[in-house]
């Protein structure tokens, strides 16, 4: 072999390396074009999808909302309401035992005047005061 067919396939074993190498690179980026596309595709159906659900989510939430604001009058009318009945009932449980209270006091009066012998129908009443003879 002489010195310049030496050369000369050296020349080629350099040039089909790097033809090897170009299509090895071409086929990377190929395919890293491949994988780019799929997750831009990826990535645009995530947002779209995200997108339609937080819609929906914020149009659920206004209603939510909207129905627990008529909710809540309905419900601060109720206890408006549920509070005068309570308010009534405890007024009347504040007469009853005040009348109660007021009967048992006479009740106890009465007995003690009883008791003591200052009834109507008792004896008259002795006068604790000695007589003077």
């Amino acid at each position: 072999m002489s010195f310049t067919q030496f050369f000369e396939s050296l020349s080629h074993e350099i040039n089909d390396s790097r033809a090897g190498r170009r299509a090895g690179i071409e086929g990377i980026k190929a395919h890293i074009q491949e994988i780019r596309g799929n997750v831009e595709d990826f990535l645009d159906t995530f947002r779209s999808k995200h997108k339609q659900m937080a819609r929906v989510l914020k149009h659920e939430a206004k209603d939510l909302r909207r129905k627990l604001g008529g909710d809540d009058k309905a419900r601060v009318k109720a206890a408006h309401e549920m509070m005068g009945e309570i308010r009534t009932r405890i007024g009347g449980i504040f007469s009853a035992t005040h009348g109660m209270l007021r009967d048992l006091a006479d009740d106890l009066h009465r007995g003690g005047e009883i008791f003591r012998g200052n009834s109507a129908a008792s004896f008259p009443k002795e006068s604790r005061k000695k007589k003077r003879a």
